[in-house]
């Protein structure tokens, strides 16, 4: 499932995001020149090696299942080789193409500050769901911590608090919603319909997804524990049958929000008589997102689904820094 989330993100960078692509921003006309092909052909190359290798690295863990503390240890780095590997081979094609852009001297408009268009800033609180749309997937979630504290005498094939991991799942969404709707609005044109269009577009899509994975992720849930129930021996079967069905519903239910969302903006671009592009590559030229002139601690991802850390913030370093403090005391624990 990682090679395949891994494999997804490459094809994501290989695409253009918008005026975007390998995470460098270059001119509309510029996006198919024969050498900026080749360096994502190359790119894509050699990311489909590194799967492919990793792949089969993986593959020793099915010979250490006896030994649990070795194959999660073995897992653990498995997955820091892959990440390191993965993204030394991103940051090598982007740095290649960020330097064809500058021999060719393909800049895009000036550094990004902060375009607003007044319209859009009115409408923006009007264009996601509400929140009250997330009321189902907390009571579906809250059945099997209902029924855990009302039959605590039965509860002897899972612990009592695992049935309260099932609030997780729409607490998680609810603040992943948060973070998509406190995303700056967006002008790609002089014309304010068309801005309109691909705001809304990106707030409506995306909060309609999060209550998605939220309603999915507390069904599935609530389903496996009921069955991991009424099979005490092997509780196991009917929680890793139904996770992996749920892991693979939500990853269906991102990517089609995902391409939905940027096919959108970008037949809006395409379509903009006077488009507004600018170009912030010197926030991204380190490989990861630094922006001093930005409070935010949480930024879209260029590339691939979800958020990244400012690490200009005293707030996104914290995150990062307690992220590897927890991942070195993880391993050595193990």
């Amino acid at each position: 499932s990682i090679c395949i989330a891994m494999l997804i993100t490459a094809q994501t960078a290989a695409h253009p995001n918008k005026n975007i692509l390998l995470g460098v921003t270059l001119p509309l006309d510029r996006l198919s020149e024969p050498e900026v092909k080749a360096i994502v052909k190359a790119y894509q190359r050699k990311y489909f090696w590194i799967i492919a290798a990793f792949f089969l690295a993986a593959l020793p863990v099915l010979f250490l299942e006896r030994w649990i503390s070795l194959s999660l240890l073995y897992l653990a780095l498995w997955i820091l080789g892959f990440f390191l590997a993965a993204n030394s081979a991103f940051k090598t094609s982007m740095r290649e193409l960020h330097a064809l852009k500058g021999k060719e001297k393909w800049f895009v408009g000036e550094v990004h500050t902060l375009n607003i268009d007044t319209e859009v800033s009115r409408l923006k609180d009007k264009m996601p769901v509400s929140r009250w749309w997330f009321v189902p997937s907390f009571a579906i979630a809250s059945v099997p911590p209902i029924w855990a504290v009302a039959h605590r005498g039965q509860m002897d094939a899972l612990p009592l608090a695992f049935s309260f991991l099932s609030l997780l799942f729409p607490l998680l969404c609810l603040w992943i919603y948060g973070l998509y709707m406190k995303r700056r609005t967006e002008v790609i044109s002089e014309n304010s319909e068309v801005n309109i269009a691909c705001n809304f577009a990106y707030r409506r899509m995306w909060s309609v997804s999060c209550v998605a994975q939220a309603t999915v992720m507390s069904a599935f849930f609530t389903i496996s524990f009921l069955l991991a129930l009424a099979s005490p021996s092997s509780p196991a079967l009917p929680l890793g049958l139904f996770a992996g069905l749920g892991i693979a519903s939500i990853l269906g239910i991102l990517l089609f929000t995902y391409f939905r969302v940027r096919g959108t903006q970008n037949r809006l671009l395409t379509a903009a008589h006077s488009p507004i592009l600018s170009d912030d590559d010197v926030y991204w030229e380190r490989g990861y997102y630094y922006n001093p002139n930005d409070p935010r601690a949480y930024v879209e991802k260029r590339l691939g689904i979800g958020f990244t850390v400012n690490m200009a913030t005293k707030k996104g370093k914290g995150t990062t820094y307690a992220g590897i403090a927890f991942f070195a005391v993880f391993l050595c624990a193990l």
